[in-house]
């Protein structure tokens, strides 16, 4: 059987552990899916990153892939804002 999930430890703030605590609970959920369901860009933000030439990137280059991340960050948030409404 192939192995789908890898174990990581992280040292994070009290109150961002506090707060997936509380979510993972409200949400019936545990705490790593919970955080997996959050982190599900990372793939993407790495492909953004990817594109910004480690050495001699310009302003531009980090620019445009600035604006690729907020535009991510801003619709996965206003998902999840229309999803809590909708959850009212």
């Amino acid at each position: 059987m192939p192995v789908t999930q890898k174990r990581v430890t992280v040292s994070i703030p009290i109150e961002l552990a506090d707060g997936l605590t509380y979510l993972a609970r409200r949400m019936a959920v545990s705490k790593s899916a919970l955080v997996a369901e959050l982190l599900k860009e990372v793939p993407e933000l790495v492909e953004i990153v990817q594109g910004v030439p480690e050495q001699g990137a310009t302003q531009k280059d980090v620019v445009r892939a600035r604006g690729r991340s907020l535009e991510l960050v801003e619709a996965r948030v206003g998902k999840v804002v229309r999803a809590l409404k909708d959850a009212e």
